[in-house]
């Protein structure tokens, strides 16, 4: 199961489910997705999006990088705080196991950061 939380309130909530539907990387979209059927069947715990695509006052307001892959649909922030800390690694190895170097997760003390890493070139 897959929510979304936002201390913003409801309306910023709604945003959040839309980018996740509409405007996050269809490849990344589908790595929570997998994640979030693991993570409920083994701990019985949601997966809480609490930041996805950010505008770029959104993205300084949050104190994001100005190169932030947030601001592309290619990151997601989940609550990390209704893991222990064994579930928090977990989460980690898990996508690190299956992902490699294309996804790049990081745990912040409010959230775990999830970055798809890859790319695609431009055509000119």
């Amino acid at each position: 199961m897959i929510s979304a939380k936002s201390e913003f309130g409801y309306q910023h909530t709604m945003k959040l489910m839309q980018d996740f539907e509409y405007r996050i990387d269809r490849r990344l979209r589908g790595v929570i997705l997998e994640l979030s059927q693991s993570v409920e069947r083994i701990f019985h715990k949601p997966i809480i999006i609490t930041s996805g695509v950010r505008t770029k006052e959104e993205n300084e307001a949050a104190g994001g990088k100005s190169d932030s892959a947030h601001l592309i649909g290619y990151a997601v922030d989940i609550r990390s705080k209704i893991f222990n800390a064994g579930e928090i690694k977990w989460v980690q190895e898990y996508l690190k196991g299956i992902w490699g170097a294309l996804i790049y997760v990081i745990y912040h003390k409010e959230h775990i950061h999830i970055e798809w890493t890859y790319r695609e070139e431009k055509e000119e």
